[in-house]
């Protein structure tokens, strides 16, 4: 199953894109414009160090469906821009959209680009979970570019327009990244 769906992923890249190296197995993929630009993220598992860029974790009782989409780099690695949604699953239900947020090149970790209540806005659509671990979702979001002072407070930077951008994802999680 897994190599089907890498394999409709790949297709569906254009000829110029850049791929994650065979390190990686693709298992999704984010469709993204993000400030007018089309962008084609892959969504992968780590086989080296058996981690993945989406699963499903239990927080106190609560189900919370990660995902993370990277940019494939000339080398077969990846680096920013990254796209990361948290989602609260209740019961594989829809329980929101918690954040979007975006590592951009050229910026670090004082200087997050999010939407996260309440600052921000972002909204799902189109939401879908299968036993097999096969999610789909549509989003928009607009994104506010922060800065962190001395104190570790966030406040919105000065000067700079808000990210905006809307996506649709489709991922198939595997078994062992799905916590019950």
């Amino acid at each position: 199953m897994r190599l089907t769906i890498a394999a409709l992923i790949c297709f569906s890249l254009p000829a110029s894109a850049n791929e994650l190296s065979s390190r990686y197995d693709v298992i999704g993929q984010l469709n993204a414009i993000v400030d007018g630009e089309e962008m084609l993220m892959p969504i992968a598992i780590d086989l080296e160090r058996d981690a993945s860029f989406a699963d499903i974790k239990v927080f106190y009782g609560r189900k919370i469906l990660n995902i993370t989409a990277v940019t494939a780099t000339d080398d077969g690695g990846w680096d920013s821009p990254t796209i990361s949604l948290t989602i609260g699953l209740s019961s594989s239900v829809l329980g929101g959209l918690a954040s979007v947020s975006m590592t951009e090149a050229g910026r670090d970790f004082k200087h997050p680009t999010e939407a996260v209540f309440p600052d921000g806005v972002s909204e799902m659509t189109n939401f879908s979970i299968t036993e097999n671990g096969e999610i789909e979702l549509d989003f928009t979001a607009e994104l506010i570019r922060f800065e962190l002072d001395e104190e570790w407070e966030q406040k919105p930077e000065e000067g700079l327009a808000p990210v905006i951008m809307s996506g649709h994802i489709f991922v198939v999680i595997p078994d062992e990244f799905r916590e019950e």
